[in-house]
C-alpha cells in the first residue's frame, strides 16, 4: 500500500510560507523528494512522540494539563529537530562543496590552457572526487547545453547549494565569460583565495577549541555541581527547621513550612535544559559563527550535564554529607 498520497495531505495542512521554505532547504540540501510528503512524515513523527510524551506525563502526574503541555513540548521539539536536521544537512553539503571548490576550478583552469572551450573545461572537471559538486557541475553544463547558455546556468547555481563562496566564485566566471577576460588566470586567482580562505577559517577553529572546551567543562561539570550543592544546602536547612518546628509546635507557635527540595530539584534540572540549549547555540557561535551550528551539542551538553547533576547529587556530595 502507497503511503505517500496520506503524507502529501498531512503536509498540505500546513501554510504556503512553510511549504516554500521546506521546498528550498530540501533543493540546497541535494533531496529530491517533495516537500509535503516531508512535511508530512515529519508532523506524522511529531504527533506520535507527542501523543507518547501526553501518555507518560499523564499516568506520571495524573493531571490532564500537564499532559497537553507534555504533547505541545515533544510536537515542538522533534519538529525543531528535523528542521535543524534539514539545515545542517545544508551547511554540511556547502561546506563539503566550498572544500572541493578550489581543486574543480583549477583543473578547469589547466583545461582551459589545454585548449578546450569554457564549457568543455567545465565538463571534464567534474570528477567522482567532488562529491556533491559534481552533480552541480553536470547539472551546469547539461541545462547549458540545451536551451539556455552557460552563463546563465552559473547564475543559478546558488538555487542548489546554499553557498555565498560558490555563488560569487561562479559569478565571477560568468563575468569573466561575458567580458571575454583570460578565464585560466581567473580561475586559478580565485582557487588560491578560496583555498587561503579555507586555511584561515581552519586556524580560527583550531583557536577556539579551548573555548568550546571551557562552555562545554562550564555546563556539563561546574554548574552541575552548583546546583548539587545547593540542593544539599536546602536539605540540611529543612532538616534544621524540621527539628525547629517541633520545638516551636510544642510550645504552641505557628511554624512556616520549610522549601521542598522537589521542588528545587525541578527547577535546576529546567534551569539545566535552558543552560545547555544557550551554551550550545554559544558553541556554535564561538566555533563557526553561527547559532544553528552549535545544535548537535544540546544532546551532549543537555544528558551530560543531568547525569552529572544526579551523580553528584546522589553519590559524590553523600561522601561529604552522608545521611
Amino acid at each position: 500500500m502507497n503511503r505517500r498520497p496520506n503524507y502529501r495531505r498531512i503536509g498540505a495542512l500546513v501554510s504556503g510560507g512553510t511549504r516554500s521554505y521546506v521546498k528550498q532547504q530540501l533543493a540546497w540540501a541535494g533531496h529530491t523528494e517533495d516537500e509535503m510528503i516531508w512535511l508530512g512524515r515529519s508532523l506524522v513523527l511529531a504527533f506520535l512522540l507527542g501523543v507518547i510524551g501526553g501518555l507518560i506525563a499523564y499516568f506520571g502526574f495524573d493531571s490532564i494539563p500537564y499532559a497537553l503541555l507534555a504533547f505541545a513540548s515533544f510536537f515542538t521539539l522533534i519538529m525543531g529537530v528535523r528542521i535543524l536536521m534539514l539545515h545542517n544537512m545544508v551547511q554540511e553539503r556547502a561546506k563539503v562543496v566550498e572544500t572541493m571548490l578550489p581543486d574543480a576550478l583549477r583543473v578547469t583552469a589547466s583545461n582551459i590552457k589545454a585548449g578546450m572551450v569554457p564549457l568543455v573545461a567545465l565538463r571534464m572537471a567534474a570528477r567522482p572526487e567532488l562529491g556533491p559538486l559534481k552533480d552541480e557541475i553536470e547539472w551546469v553544463t547539461a541545462k547549458s547545453m540545451g536551451a539556455g547558455s552557460l552563463v546563465q546556468a552559473l547564475s543559478q547555481i546558488s538555487m542548489r547549494i546554499k553557498s555565498r563562496t560558490l555563488e560569487r566564485s561562479m559569478s565571477l566566471f560568468a563575468s569573466a565569460l561575458k567580458s571575454g577576460g583570460t578565464l585560466s588566470v581567473l580561475l586559478e586567482n580565485i582557487a588560491e583565495e578560496i583555498r587561503d580562505g579555507l586555511e584561515m577559517r581552519e586556524k580560527l577553529v583550531a583557536g577556539t577549541r579551548m573555548y568550546v572546551f571551557f562552555i562545554l567543562f562550564t555546563v556539563i561539570i561546574a554548574m552541575p555541581a552548583l546546583l548539587a550543592v545547593s540542593l544539599q544546602f536546602v536539605d540540611i536547612v529543612n532538616s534544621i527547621e524540621i527539628v525547629e518546628s517541633g520545638i516551636s509546635q510544642s510550645i504552641g507557635l505557628s511554624v512556616q513550612s520549610p522549601m521542598r527540595s522537589e521542588t528545587v530539584s525541578t527547577f535546576s534540572i529546567i534551569t539545566l535544559i535552558v543552560t545547555s540549549i544557550l551554551a550550545s547555540a554559544l558553541i556554535g557561535v564561538v566555533h563557526e559563527g553561527r547559532e544553528l551550528a552549535g545544535y548537535p551539542y544540546v544532546a551532549l551538553t543537555v544528558v551530560g550535564s543531568i547525569i552529572s547533576f544526579f551523580i553528584m547529587r546522589q553519590y559524590i556530595l553523600r561522601l561529604f554529607f552522608p545521611a
